[in-house]
């Protein structure tokens, strides 16, 4: 018998478990006479207690059959749903949560231990919370788990593909009888394409269904009466951009309850009824957009203007000339703070700023739109993968670079006399305004030709349009990012590097942190 095997769906098995229990608590404490709640309650707790006892493991079996002790005289309407009794249910299923991670942690036992990637960070873990990413559990039979190396090794075959069907199209005008197998080539390569990509897709509930439970334990330490919801929690993300999003998520919650829903005596003053957050996700194009959004105080102005200058994050003067769109990106300032006491919620994790890090280095944007006394909500904008990216090839001198797509605004033709200097920076006019001019070829150290007539990649970056010279087009092309050689990665501005059908290399640029660069001089 496999023991390890059994060991690791045993404990998938049991994560699902405690994620129902917690749902259907969640959901009995909002209606206290909904008897399917009960039913699930039951079931998962007595599926528990058997599976733990046929493991093996005594003391977690007990525990299952205490709190389905407790169930069936809820059941059985010999105990009533009070305070207390569903306090004693959260802290029986928030027990056998440890125990099942304590679990996964230490191993199984007579020395069999598990994989790592299927252990738990637990800087997740918040107020008695386990935010667990689980992308190798199946929710269908007709799923199957797949190691997430062999998913990265089977990409890594896809790149190859790119690499040699461009070799061989550099080949096709020298060979008119390649054109009818090459055309076939392309097609079973983006159908490759699209079904390796498709595999590495996680429905954004991974990382989710947790939430409940802690927006839950959160309002009843702060006193606030909260009612949360979730929708679009099938949308799809890259694996290696759900790794990352769930601690940003969980302070955008935190956020919600400790700043943005007030008290219960000040919502009845506004004659509010309970506090509403929710989370949202929904598909558009090759993008995922989330939204965390509350019915709260909402934001004042004035008030973000106040702080921002007595922080010193930005003088009245600039101030002044600062459109409101931009007024409301101020509070993701690392110096910036409306909090007015520290709590156990609050003086803890990362803040709006780190979010925001967090969210650009997966190449996505974070926007806050709030209106005092309505609410406040955050939106997270991210590509659906960052494995393959479709880019601009540029050539500076012999040096090909990489622009992704998502940054490019336009490219437009420049002539000598179009470039002008006004304080000792370079801009060009582009739709009636002035935007600043910066030479790829300098900012990379790079021999640049010598040309009347240039060309100018106009990008956003945050909602501030520059441009950057370049000596010409290549082309567009779908990439595979690489990592940076160590050689190169001290250099502001590089993201990776991607294999050309010629062999040689190209450098992708990354338009934030190169921005950043070019600010700091």
């Amino acid at each position: 018998m496999n023991t390890v095997k059994f060991l690791k769906e045993f404990l998938a098995e049991s994560r699902e478990h405690i994620e129902k229990l917690n749902r259907a608590l969640i959901a009995l404490e909002k209606n206290p006479g909904d008897q399917e709640s009960i039913n699930q309650l039951f079931r998962s707790a007595h599926t528990l207690k058997g599976s733990s006892a046929m493991m093996g493991f005594t003391e977690l079996a007990d525990r299952a059959h205490q709190m389905e002790d407790l169930l069936v005289k809820l059941r059985n309407k010999e105990v009533k749903l009070t305070k207390e009794v569903v306090d004693t249910l959260f802290a029986s299923i928030d027990a056998l949560g440890n125990a099942v991670e304590e679990l996964m942690n230490k191993g199984a036992q007579n020395g069999h231990v598990l994989d790592s990637r299927e252990k738990q960070d637990r800087k997740t873990k918040q107020a008695g919370i386990h935010l667990a990413e689980r992308p190798e559990l199946a929710r269908t039979p007709s799923s199957i788990r797949i190691e997430s190396s062999r998913l990265d090794a089977l990409l890594e075959l896809v790149g190859e593909f790119l690499v040699n069907k461009l070799k061989l199209s550099r080949l096709k005008q020298d060979c008119e009888a390649l054109n009818q197998p090459l055309t076939e080539l392309d097609r079973l390569m983006q159908e490759l394409q699209f079904q390796v990509m498709g595999m590495r897709m996680i429905p954004l509930e991974h990382i989710c269904m947790q939430f409940p439970r802690m927006v839950r334990d959160l309002a009843a330490r702060e006193n606030k009466a909260v009612n949360f919801s979730m929708s679009g929690l099938d949308s799809e993300l890259d694996r290696t951009i759900l790794d990352k999003l769930g601690e940003p998520l969980v302070h955008l919650l935190r956020n919600a309850v400790d700043h943005g829903i007030e008290a219960n005596e000040e919502r009845g003053g506004l004659k509010k009824k309970a506090g509403r957050i929710t989370l949202s996700a929904v598909r558009d194009r090759n993008k995922v957009l989330i939204s965390v959004e509350d019915d709260g105080a909402g934001l004042d102005i004035e008030e973000i203007k106040r702080v921002a200058v007595e922080k010193g994050i930005i003088t009245k003067e600039q101030l002044g000339k600062l459109p409101d769109e931009k007024v409301y990106q101020l509070p993701f300032n690392q110096r910036y703070s409306t909090s007015k006491k520290v709590t156990e919620i609050s003086g803890r994790g990362v803040g709006l700023d780190a979010v925001k890090r967090t969210v650009e280095s997966l190449s996505g944007k974070v926007v806050l739109d709030t209106k005092k006394g309505e609410g406040t909500k955050i939106t997270i904008e991210l590509p659906l993968t960052l494995a393959i990216v479709q880019c601009f090839l540029v050539a500076v001198g012999q040096a090909s670079y990489a622009i992704p797509m998502t940054n490019i605004v336009k490219i437009v033709e420049t002539e000598e006399n179009d470039i002008k200097t006004m304080e000792k920076q370079e801009i060009i006019i582009f739709e009636d305004q002035e935007i600043a001019l910066f030479h790829l070829a300098r900012l990379f150290e790079q021999p640049s030709e010598t040309r009347k007539r240039s060309v100018a990649i106009v990008v956003d970056v945050r909602g501030e349009r520059v441009g950057f010279l370049v000596d010409r087009i290549v082309g567009r092309q779908d990439v595979l990012i690489k990592p940076l050689d160590p050689s190169l990665r001290d250099i502001n501005g590089l993201s990776g590097a991607t294999i050309l059908g010629d062999g040689s290399t190209a450098l992708i640029i990354d338009m934030q942190t190169l921005l950043e660069s070019c600010s700091s001089k």
